[in-house]
């Protein structure tokens, strides 16, 4: 009966409130998920990232969240400016219900260099399609239960328009890029999502909206020797009445190697106030960067949690164009 009640509050409040969108722990590794202002702001020419999380698995609902990114640099003016394009593709499902979020989103990017190539100020927008579903075969509602006992043979009685919905969704954003000769580089920015606020709701209720939500974050890359970074972090987000506070840390270590070059091993530790203290580990070989992360509950929810909070896996992959060999200025014969 207890896992009946927190499925049946859980769907209650997905289809009944105006909405929260999903979030992550290793955020600060998704630009993108950001702003997408930051789409192409980057060294390289092309980036593609992904992300799972696993969250509340010792709770009867877990949420399984995944997202894909790529975003890449199309086009560099003389100027130094460059206009950028991005995808963005998520999934978010939860519980008995199978209470589900499908979003997918191109962003476009327009980069100003503000005199040098060191200094960027990057606008973007971002639009795409929500599609939102649930099922009710493992649900109960109050109708089906006689004098306190469950009979399943009874039909709900509830009055759903539907069990499965689709919005348009609309974005914006900005971020600056400051890099003070290869020893810190700063990034700032914002993102507000949800613009046109969407309708979401499965009762046919056109009053029942997505609220906007909007994510500001400051991050830093500094370089403490010649074998150590710090990578500090501030996120704050605001949905409606709702709003999170992540502070991260993570020291990133050169090790030298002359078998594995160019590898780096990362160490952090976050905190989400309210929520969860989050350990981080992660590496770097070349364009490649791993992440792993632990959320450690510290909200209301630790009594049915026990304190575990959920693991989230990430992998980001940076690479250049393949430059074009002018066979006409080729020392060597070509056979």
């Amino acid at each position: 009966m207890r896992k009946l009640c927190i499925i049946y509050l859980l769907l209650a409040a997905a289809i009944s409130s105006k909405g929260q969108d999903i979030h992550f722990s290793q955020a600060f590794n998704h630009p993108l998920w950001q702003t997408p202002a930051a789409a192409g702001m980057m060294q390289a020419d092309y980036r593609v990232s992904a992300i799972y999380k696993n969250q509340w698995s010792s709770v009867p609902v877990p949420f399984n969240t995944l997202l894909l990114s790529g975003d890449a640099v199309l086009l560099k003016l003389k100027n130094q400016d460059k206009i950028s394009a991005g995808l963005l593709i998520y999934s978010d499902r939860a519980g008995d219900s199978k209470f589900s979020l499908y979003q997918s989103e191109l962003a476009v990017s327009y980069a100003k260099s503000l005199g040098d190539s060191l200094h960027y100020l990057s606008g973007g927008f971002m639009f795409g399609l929500a599609g939102r579903s649930f099922s009710t075969k493992k649900l109960f509602f109050d109708n089906q239960f006689v004098d306190g006992s469950l009979d399943p043979s009874i039909p709900i009685d509830e009055s759903f328009a539907g069990t499965s919905l689709s919005s348009l969704d609309i974005g914006a954003g900005l971020m600056y890029s400051f890099d003070y000769k290869g020893r810190a580089r700063i990034n700032a920015g914002i993102g507000a999502y949800h613009l046109n606020s969407p309708t979401v709701s499965f009762y046919d209720q056109d009053d029942v909206k997505l609220n906007n939500r909007y994510h500001f974050f400051i991050s830093g890359d500094i370089l403490v020797n010649a074998s150590l970074r710090l990578k500090p972090t501030f996120i704050f987000q605001q949905q409606d009445v709702k709003k999170e506070l992540l502070l991260a840390a993570v020291m990133a270590y050169k090790i030298e190697s002359f078998t594995i070059p160019h590898l780096v091993a990362q160490a952090g530790l976050m905190y989400r106030n309210q929520d969860a203290l989050v350990a981080y580990a992660g590496l770097e070989y070349n364009s490649m960067q791993f992440g792993l992360s632990y959320d450690i509950n510290t909200s209301q929810l630790t009594s049915a949690s026990r304190g575990n909070g959920g693991f989230e896996l990430s992998a980001i992959y940076q690479f250049y164009k393949v430059q074009k060999i002018n066979s006409k200025g080729a020392v060597c014969p070509i056979f």
